[in-house]
């Protein structure tokens, strides 16, 4: 769907494209492409500074109530061989708006899953571990969290996503370096200085 390929870059682009995919699946009946579109709006809503989240949600729970068939064939081509991997981002996008708890409740089944194979399970993988380290971080872990910053950001690279890779060192730098490592100099500039070289090749790309 073009919506989920610009939203980083255009998220007006990507919402209008998201409003036609809705309207297509509400007049054709399409219960495939609607619950993926609502999915899709949820996260758009955030790339644009709004809570998705309920959009998420929905959208997710109508793929779970998908049939066998349609997971199969219609959900595939999108490249979503299970539903159940899109919970990773209902996780971060909970941890973005503060459910701590709720994130690392969903956040635990995915760490539990086998290493990802593929670049589109390494992002989701990364979006698990993001979501862990807010809640952590939250929580006054420090030194876990900003483990499980690292370890989503080496997944986020994996995933050959560099936005998300940028857009993950920032918490990092503020919830972790300024907040309870403020004295660490060194460790400062460093993660400042992978900040901003990661938000460069990401302006590179886009």
């Amino acid at each position: 769907m073009i919506a989920i390929n610009v939203r980083e870059i255009d998220p007006d682009r990507a919402l209008t494209a998201i409003d036609e995919a809705l309207r297509i699946g509400m007049e054709t009946d399409d219960r495939t492409l609607g619950a993926y579109a609502l999915w899709g709006l949820g996260q758009v809503r955030f790339f644009t500074g709004k809570n998705g989240l309920a959009e998420m949600v929905d959208g997710l729970a109508a793929m779970r109530q998908l049939s066998q068939a349609d997971r199969e064939t219609r959900l595939s081509q999108l490249r979503i061989l299970d539903p159940e991997i899109l919970g990773s981002s209902v996780a971060l996008a909970q941890a973005t708006i503060g459910g701590y708890p709720e994130a690392l409740s969903i956040v635990e089944q995915h760490l539990a899953r086998d290493p990802p194979q593929t670049v589109s399970l390494w992002n989701e993988r990364a979006h698990a571990e993001a979501a862990r380290a807010h809640a952590l971080s939250a929580f006054g872990r420090p030194d876990e969290a900003a483990e499980a910053f690292r370890t989503a950001r080496d997944a986020y690279l994996k995933g050959t996503n560099l936005w998300f890779a940028a857009l993950n060192s920032t918490p990092e730098l503020l919830y972790i370096a300024l907040r309870y490592q403020a004295d660490d100099l060194t460790y400062r500039r460093r993660l400042a200085e992978e900040t901003e070289r990661l938000w460069a090749q990401a302006s590179d790309v886009r």
